[in-house]
């Protein structure tokens, strides 16, 4: 028997791994099974819970309850477990010897790290080949930072896979179904009547929402993606499907580029260059994190561990009570939502670590159990390097103040995420550092829990303490393993594909779906 284990990669199109799978099932006469699961021992572990909260489980019920049902179509029926992997598997390989195991190779923190040398002694004790397959622009075991720039492009490149044909397979059958798939359905269901404006997680919806970019959306991608009132329709809205694996990070890009090719409207081009530039960093920061699989407990650049940090208003931050109007309207956002734009985010880590001097490490598992979207590569790069704790990069620090004039000048998304402040004026709301929104909301809405500029200024000094005395040696040491080999205005992606005469019709008109199958029949 065959196992094709989904970790983070929901989809059927454009899946390397589950290619290979149907490949070595033909070629060595073994049955199926795709195996998908919620695995309760990484839900239940407190150095991993928060990275598998309700927002996590959601988008795991929103992207395989559909995903088994586009298997049931090609008359596949998937596994389906709630339970620690390796009880699974154990299960499985006591009822029918497992020839190969197959996934993709997943770029998760220490957690999933550990999770998946148990299982290669698993697979080493019971003979079980594991095949482990590339599906981004992450290298495994990179030592060499120069030559990576040469590979991520060959993988942007490379020609997007057709869903596979599941002709001549014969499957193995599974375990009864029924309480895993009634307890994700629970999930589901739940955290979809308590926070209604989630996304879907699914395949189809994230091919629809990239259609719905190229043709339109991306038209204000360039200067709407600043403001959180502009941002929820001007950004692509593809990152919980790329975390998710419902869509495929080179299918996207060449998508982009075929569009890019072929329409007329310059505002879309710019929109979809600016998006694939975007798409080059991502996989820069996971990365870091493939690189150093403990990022969300060590900083990158271990002088920085030194600082020590008071959670003391950790509480009024989780819960949107801090007395900064935009501050608390992004955390009530999210956690409504799950969904805040990038400029946003970081000033919610800069000003949880140099406004409340929270730290990092507890921020950051806090906005991951909140973030639909939550990539473990992307998030601690970004926590570090918002935190000015990564040593290469410059420390930033945002004023809320100065981001509430900027981005929310009329306060229209002050006023949808804090309906305590609904009644005011925007002056009135602008002006909360030398009044008191406390006495004007009738003791609704507190007061800012610190002054800001003067705890900026003494957070700040404890960093570059640190900073001052870090040596060009370390810090360069850390650039070598970790930085950048190109200036990020000169950031390009090789987004063509390869020539190749058998892709070349299909690559004419991009297509949701690239073979029998429609992305209107997907469920």
């Amino acid at each position: 028997m065959l196992i094709y284990w989904h970790k983070r990669d929901f989809r059927l199109l454009d899946n390397p791994a589950l290619n290979l799978s149907l490949e070595l099932c033909r070629s060595n006469n073994l049955e199926f099974l795709p195996i998908i699961g919620l695995e309760t021992d990484l839900i239940n572990n407190p150095k991993t819970s928060s990275e598998y909260g309700i927002f996590y489980q959601y988008g795991f019920a929103q992207a395989v309850i559909p995903l088994v049902n586009n298997y049931q179509y090609f008359g596949i029926r998937a596994g389906v477990f709630v339970s620690p992997f390796l009880e699974y598997l154990e299960i499985l390989q006591a009822k029918e010897s497992i020839k190969f195991l197959v996934s993709h190779q997943e770029h998760g923190t220490d957690g999933t790290y550990t999770r998946d040398k148990a299982v290669q002694k698993f697979c080493n004790t019971h003979n079980i080949i594991w095949h482990q397959i590339p599906s981004s622009g992450v290298i495994r075991g990179l030592i060499d930072r120069d030559t990576r720039d040469k590979l991520v492009k060959k993988y942007f490149s490379s020609t997007t896979l057709k869903l596979p044909s599941f002709e001549g397979i014969e499957q193995f059958v599974a375990l009864d179904n029924t309480a895993a798939l009634a307890s994700i359905e629970r999930i589901k269901d739940t955290t979809i009547k308590n926070n209604p404006a989630l996304q879907s997680t699914s395949e189809k919806s994230a091919l629809a929402c990239l259609e719905s970019f190229v043709t339109d959306r991306a038209r204000n991608y360039r200067g709407g993606i600043s403001s959180p009132n502009k941002a929820i329709t001007s950004g692509s809205r593809l990152s919980q499907y790329l975390a998710f694996g419902s869509i495929s990070l080179r299918y996207v890009n060449q998508f982009f580029w075929n569009h890019i090719k072929q329409t007329t409207d310059s505002k879309i081009q710019a929109g979809l260059l600016g998006a694939m530039q975007r798409l080059h960093w991502r996989e820069h920061f996971i990365q870091r994190l493939e690189t150093s699989p403990n990022m969300a407990d060590v900083a990158i650049h271990p002088d920085y561990d030194k600082i020590t940090y008071n959670n003391q208003y950790f509480d009024q931050y989780k819960t949107g009570q801090t007395g900064e109007p935009l501050i608390d309207a992004c955390i009530r956002c999210l956690l409504a939502t799950g969904f805040i734009n990038f400029r946003m985010r970081a000033m919610l880590v800069s000003y949880g670590v140099f406004g409340l001097d929270i730290d990092w490490r507890d921020l950051g598992r806090f906005l991951g159990t909140i973030f639909l979207d939550y990539e473990p590569g992307i998030h601690w790069s970004q926590i570090q390097m918002q935190s000015g704790i990564t040593g290469i990069n410059t420390i930033r620090v945002y004023s809320p103040h100065k981001q509430l004039l900027n981005q929310d000048p009329d306060c229209i998304f002050v006023k949808k995420w804090v309906p305590e402040l609904s009644n005011l004026t925007p002056l009135q709301i602008q002006d909360y550092l030398t009044s008191s929104l406390n006495q004007l909301t009738g003791g609704n809405y507190p007061n800012p829990v610190v002054n800001f500029i003067l705890a900026s200024k003494i957070n700040k000094a404890k960093t570059y303490g640190i900073k001052s005395k870090t040596t060009k040696e370390s810090s360069h040491l850390v650039f070598l393993k970790h930085g950048s080999r190109k200036p990020r205005s000169k950031t390009k992606l090789q987004a063509k594909p390869k020539s190749n005469p058998k892709a070349k019709q299909a690559n004419k008109k991009p297509a949701p779906i690239e073979s029998g199958l429609q992305s209107q029949e997907l469920f």
